[in-house]
């Protein structure tokens, strides 16, 4: 009977070190600009595209609302757009996950991923 503990104490660490291995994620950090459609639920498309990001494990470091501006050139017929910027921290497999929902979604006229570099020290 010790013996059988003895070799279920000595393959139990292990187990548990691999499950902590598997469990780190490498997240990157990004700012990401979405434009969205003005119409009358705009703030419900706001939390839509929010709500996607969360889906995937992101998280918000800030956000910015620029609010609604003139595009450069029209999109789906559109002039106008309502312009969120937020810097998130995503594992890297999610972005393609969130770019994927986001084209399939009528209201998100545009999407920019960019990936912010690390300040090096001195």
């Amino acid at each position: 009977m010790s013996v059988i503990v003895k070799i279920l104490s000595a393959a139990r660490p292990s187990a548990v070190r691999q499950k902590f291995q598997r469990e780190e994620v490498d997240v990157t950090n990004y700012e990401l600009i979405v434009i969205l459609r003005i119409n009358d639920s705009l703030e419900s498309n706001k939390e839509k595209a929010r709500s996607i990001l969360q889906k995937y494990g992101v998280t918000f470091n800030s956000e910015d609302h620029w609010g609604t501006r003139r595009l450069a050139y029209m999109i789906d017929g559109e002039k106008d757009g309502c312009y969120l910027n937020w810097n998130i921290q995503a594992p890297p497999d999610a972005v393609q996950k969130v770019i994927t929902e986001y084209r399939l979604n009528g209201d998100i006229l545009r999407y920019l991923f960019v990936k912010v570099k690390k300040k090096k020290v001195a």
